[in-house]
């Protein structure tokens, strides 16, 4: 957000004079310290309203600096990022346990740290209506605000997919295509993110197959035979005769309006006295295979690849609903922020932030050794995401993980508690349930994943249990990270 306060905390003075350079390039008001005696002196005189510092540093490290920052009243409120070369998974547990908001690692990219700020400050931005209460709006927000207001001005309260053939995915969403000018079933990105903010309830349409190559709804899907491959074939009844034993295909028993046995060339005169039809079976008219069943693969009609069935790519279209927080919203025009676990939010991808996680974890800890409990964490890693970053570029990261979340959501009951452990990683905190019901989880989120993302993504999913795995909070989170 242009000309955001940034105080950048680095013991090494040309690194921060460099960082600030960039920053100040990116529209923010950038300052820094060389120590964190000094951070402290500055924010003290002037809060600023983000913090990046280095972690390793003499005297005060960043760790030292920031929970002397979280323990005064002035600062405790202050985002704060970490910005080092040095970030094992010990670094991210101390990091959570701290209240650190993100982190970003050395060598990096200007234009994903100025992404990665904005989201932070986007999570911590606080305005104040003339009723008291929290609102966010940023720039896209006030876009989709106005898209509800227009709906509700026309009276088009519920939006259901239309069937397009020129469209890649086979349905659209006409007014949402046109009016963020999207296509391809992207406008649907869209829709879900309102979805998560409470503006639209939704409702399972339909659930289309794409090709795995290019994307496209256009398939042949057909059976085929397992060893030629062929389409051309027929499935008939088996004749059993009787008295030689002999089983086969109906057209090998009729000689015009007969039946006679190939092989010992007796006629069959009464079902269930000399034969009977004991099933059916396939055959390849071009090369006569026989066979029980057949293969299902698809073509392409679009990209022209042929693959097998189980490789499909799936997209599942919901018809939306406006609800009462939408028309609330929509005349209001702002997101409210109406309760306490509303300000935790990380506000990116609609999950919990790690402070609340980290309050909660600690609650339901304490609830589960009081009432000998079990208490189950669940990790959803994306181990390939610098990869994704670097290929198709942060907007589709950025997308990509807004979907994961609301896979990992509809994975979980009401009362687990999603949140985001950090740009590629969320943890889950499931009260009550065992290790049956977090595989459950888990075996969902990689079958939805698969289903509904447009990447294929490399996942490690894993999961803990109090007590089998840990008694105390640090004991679960290195045991879930560190593995």
């Amino acid at each position: 957000m242009q000309n955001s306060k940034i105080l950048i905390v680095d013991d090494e003075v040309d690194v921060a004079r460099i960082i600030s350079a960039r920053l100040k390039q990116f529209g923010y008001n950038a300052n820094s310290a060389s120590s964190g005696a000094e951070a402290l002196k500055l924010v003290s005189e002037e809060p600023p309203d983000l913090i990046i510092t280095d972690l390793l540093m003499p005297e005060m490290d960043g760790y030292e600096l920031t929970s002397q920052l979280r323990s005064n009243p002035v600062s405790a409120q202050i985002p704060i990022m970490m910005l080092t070369a040095k970030v094992s998974q010990q670094d991210k547990i101390k990091a959570l346990n701290l209240g650190i908001d993100d982190y970003i690692t050395k060598p990096y990219d200007a234009q994903e740290l100025a992404a990665r700020i904005d989201s932070v400050l986007r999570r911590a931005e606080r305005s104040t209506t003339p009723e008291g209460e929290r609102v966010y709006l940023s720039d896209s927000d006030k876009k989709r605000v106005s898209f509800i207001q227009m709906l509700l001005e026309k009276g088009e309260t519920t939006l259901q997919p239309r069937y397009n053939m020129q469209s890649r995915t086979g349905y659209y969403y006409k007014t949402a295509a046109d009016y963020f000018g999207l296509k391809d079933g992207t406008e649907l990105e869209e829709l879900h993110y309102l979805m998560e903010k409470g503006v639209f309830s939704r409702v399972f349409y339909d659930n289309v197959m794409l090709c795995p190559n290019c994307g496209h709804h256009n398939l042949n899907i057909r059976e085929v035979a397992p060893q030629s491959k062929s389409a051309d074939i027929n499935l008939e009844s088996t004749i059993h005769h009787y008295p030689c034993g002999y089983v086969g295909a109906e057209n090998e028993f009729l000689r015009g309006v007969q039946y006679i046995c190939p092989k010992c060339q007796r006629e069959l005169n009464s079902i269930g006295v000399d034969y009977d039809r004991p099933g059916e079976i396939y055959i390849c008219n071009d090369t006569g295979e026989k066979f029980a069943e057949p293969e299902v693969e698809a073509q392409c009609r679009n990209c022209q690849r042929k693959f097998e069935i189980d490789s499909v790519s799936k997209m599942r279209f919901f018809t939306f609903h406006i609800t009462d927080k939408g028309e609330d919203v929509a005349q209001r025009g702002s997101f409210i922020r109406t309760n306490f676990e509303e300000e935790l939010m990380d506000m990116e991808v609609a999950v919990y932030n790690t402070n609340y996680f980290r309050q909660k974890f600690m609650e339901e800890l304490a609830r589960a050794r009081r009432f000998n409990r079990q208490l189950t964490l669940v990790l959803v890693e994306i181990t390939d995401a610098e990869a994704i970053i670097r290929e198709k570029g942060l907007d589709t990261f950025h997308r990509i993980v807004g979907k994961l979340a609301s896979i990992l959501k509809e994975s979980l009951w009401n009362v687990d508690i999603p949140a985001r452990f950090d740009k590629n990683t969320f943890i889950s905190l499931l009260p009550e349930a065992d290790s049956v019901r977090a595989q459950e989880v888990i075996d969902t989120i990689y079958q939805q994943a698969s289903e509904e993302l447009e990447t294929v993504l490399n996942l490690n999913i894993r999961a803990v249990s109090y007590p089998e795995d840990g008694a105390t909070t640090d004991e679960l989170l290195e045991s879930l990270i560190i593995t």
